[in-house]
C-alpha cells in the first residue's frame, strides 16, 4: 500500500511533464491584488514589461524591463522577491502565450474605434480646459478682491458703468467697470478745454455712443465669461475643501478609538472609521453644497433617501442607539446608581453583540462594513461596568457578613456574579483579575461562614460558589433587574444630540471614577 501511495504521488507530480504539455509554454505576466472583499477595496498589481517593449506609459522606466508595481498613479520597479512576499494572495494571475505576437503602441492605437477616439479627444479637451481654469483661479480671486467693479456672483455688490468720469454707483447685479480710472488718466492725457457748446455736444454724443455700444455687447460677453470662470473656480474651491475634509476624516478616525463621541456625531465619521472610502466619497461629493464664507453644508435628509446609502444609514442609527444606552449607563454611574448602570451596560453589550452577529450573516453589508470590529463600546463597558460590579459585590459582602441581612446579601452576590459573567465575558473569566478577586473573596467567606449556615442560606452560598467555579460553562442570559425603565430619569425624546449627551456623560463618569476609585 505504501508503495502504491508513493507511485501515485510521483504520477501526480509528473502529470504535466510529458512532451505534449511543453508545446505551448506560458509565462506569468501579471498578478492582481485586492485588499477588500467583493465591492469596496483597493486594487494594485504587478506587470511584467519586456525589455525591448515601447513604453505605453511615459512614466514607466523601461530601459531594462522586468516587473513593475502599479498602485493608483504610482508606478515603480519591482522584483520577484517583493511579489512572493505580498501579505495578501492575488485574486488573479494572468498567463501569456510565450509565442504570442507582440504589438507596438501604434498597432494598439489603430484598433481603437473612431467613435471612442472622438469621445476620448473631447474628454481630454474638456479636462485641459478645467486644468487651465484651475491654474487661473488664484489670479481670478485676486482680481475679484482688488477690483471695485468685479464681485463674486451672488454677493449682491458691484459697480455699474456710468458716464465718463463717474466713479460708479453700487447696484445689484454682476457687472464690471469698463476701465480703471488709473488707466484712463495714464492713457488719455487731458485735452485742452474748449467752451463752445458744439464741441461739448459732439464729445458727449460720441462718448455716449462708444460707452453704450461697448457696455451692451462687449461687457455682457466679458461678464458671462467671468461668471463661467467664477463658477469653475468655486467648484474647484469646493472640491479642494471636500478632498481635505475626506482626507482629514480618514486620518483622524483611524487614530481614534471605536467608542469616540465623533462616531456618533455624524455619518461621515462613521464611514471613515469603517474605512469605506467609496461610500464616504460618494456621500460627501453627492450631498454637499458650498456655503459662501463658511463650511460646506451636508444635506443629511436627502442622503438618507439615497438607495445606495440607506442601508448604511440604518447601521449608523443602530450604532447610535447602542451609544444612547451606554450614555444612560454613564449617567447612572455618575449618580452612583451602580445597579441600574450595570444593567444598562449589559443591555448595551448585548445589543452590540446582536448587531455585529446580524451583520456577519448579511454578506452584502459585511463587505461594506468590513472593519466593523473597530467600532464598539467594549472599552467603556469594561471599565465602568467592572467598577459597578466591584461596588455591588462589596455591598453584597457587607450584607452577608450581617446575620440580619445575610440572605439578602447572598442573593445580591449571586446576581452580581451573573453580571460579572456577562460584562467580562465567559472566555475572559479565568484570567480576569476582577473576577478572580471576587471569587477568592467568596471562597474565603465560605471557609469562615459555611459551617454556620443552614437551610436556604446554605443553598444560596452553594449556588454562589458554583457560579464562580463553573462560570466558564454558564450561559450569560439577560440578568434580572430589567425594570430599570421605570426608575431611569433619562429622557428618550430629549432634542439634544446623542453625541453631546455621550460626551458629557463620559466626562462626568470619568471624573466620578477618578475621584471615588
Amino acid at each position: 500500500m505504501e508503495d502504491l501511495v508513493k507511485q501515485r504521488s510521483n504520477d501526480l507530480q509528473n502529470l504535466f511533464d510529458g512532451p505534449e504539455y511543453h508545446k505551448i509554454p506560458y509565462d506569468i505576466r501579471a498578478i492582481l491584488h485586492h485588499d477588500g472583499m467583493n465591492g469596496p477595496g483597493h486594487y494594485w498589481g504587478y506587470i511584467w514589461v519586456e525589455p525591448g517593449e515601447e513604453n505605453l506609459l511615459q512614466d514607466i522606466p523601461n530601459d531594462m524591463g522586468g516587473w513593475f508595481r502599479f498602485c493608483d498613479a504610482n508606478v515603480r520597479p519591482s522584483n520577484e522577491e517583493e511579489i512572493f512576499n505580498e501579505s495578501l494572495n492575488p485574486f488573479a494571475v494572468i498567463y501569456v502565450d510565450r509565442n504570442a505576437a507582440s504589438y507596438s503602441k501604434a498597432d494598439l492605437s489603430n484598433v481603437i474605434p473612431d467613435s471612442l477616439r472622438v469621445y476620448v479627444d473631447k474628454e481630454n479637451e474638456e479636462f485641459e480646459e478645467e486644468i487651465q481654469a484651475y491654474n487661473r483661479r488664484d489670479h481670478i480671486i485676486e482680481e475679484r478682491d482688488n477690483s471695485p467693479g468685479l464681485t463674486d456672483p451672488g454677493d449682491g455688490d458691484s459697480v455699474s458703468t456710468g458716464d465718463v468720469g463717474s466713479t460708479g454707483t453700487a447696484v445689484g447685479g454682476h457687472t464690471m467697470t469698463l476701465m480703471d480710472e488709473s488707466q484712463g488718466s495714464e492713457q488719455n492725457p487731458p485735452v485742452e478745454t474748449r467752451t463752445d457748446s458744439a464741441f461739448q455736444e459732439q464729445s458727449i454724443s460720441k462718448s455716449e455712443r462708444m460707452n453704450s455700444s461697448f457696455s451692451i455687447e462687449e461687457q455682457q460677453q466679458q461678464q458671462t465669461e467671468k461668471d463661467k470662470t467664477f463658477a469653475v473656480t468655486n467648484e474647484y474651491i469646493l472640491q479642494e475643501k471636500l478632498n481635505e475634509y475626506i482626507n482629514m476624516l480618514l486620518f483622524t478616525m483611524e487614530q481614534c478609538s471605536g467608542d469616540d463621541y465623533r462616531l456618533l456625531k455624524n455619518f461621515e465619521a462613521f464611514l471613515a472609521k469603517l474605512r469605506n472610502s467609496t461610500a464616504l466619497e460618494y456621500c460627501i461629493y453627492t450631498y454637499t453644497d458650498n456655503q459662501e464664507g463658511g463650511a460646506p453644508i451636508f444635506r443629511e435628509e436627502e442622503s438618507r433617501e439615497d438607495s445606495q446609502l440607506g442601508a448604511l444609514w440604518l447601521e449608523f442609527d443602530k450604532f447610535t442607539h447602542i451609544g444612547s444606552i451606554v450614555t444612560r449607563a454613564l449617567v447612572e454611574f455618575d449618580k452612583e446608581r451602580y445597579q441600574e448602570a450595570a444593567v444598562l451596560f449589559i443591555q448595551a453589550q448585548q445589543e452590540e453583540a446582536k448587531w455585529k452577529a446580524h451583520l456577519l450573516r448579511k454578506t452584502d453589508m459585511l463587505e461594506r462594513l468590513s472593519n466593523i470590529e473597530d467600532l464598539g463600546f467594549t472599552g467603556v463597558i469594561q471599565r465602568f461596568g467592572k467598577q459597578c460590579i466591584k461596588v455591588l459585590n462589596e455591598r453584597a459582602q457587607t450584607k452577608a457578613a450581617d446575620p440580619a441581612y445575610r440572605t439578602r446579601g447572598l442573593k445580591d452576590a449571586i446576581q452580581v456574579a451573573r453580571y460579572a459573567q456577562t460584562i467580562i465575558g465567559p472566555e475572559k473569566l479565568a484570567s480576569d483579575p476582577t473576577f478572580g478577586e471576587m471569587r477568592e473573596g467568596w471562597l474565603r467567606y465560605s471557609e469562615l461562614q459555611g459551617a454556620n449556615l443552614e437551610g436556604s442560606q446554605a443553598d444560596l452560598l452553594n449556588e454562589l460558589i458554583m457560579a464562580y467555579l463553573e462560570a466558564e460553562s454558564v450561559t450569560t442570559n439577560e440578568p434580572p433587574g430589567s425594570d430599570l425603565a421605570a426608575t431611569c430619569t433619562f429622557i428618550q425624546d430629549d432634542p439634544e444630540p446623542v453625541w453631546e449627551k455621550y460626551q458629557r456623560a463620559l466626562k462626568n463618569a470619568t471624573i466620578r471614577f477618578n475621584d471615588d476609585f
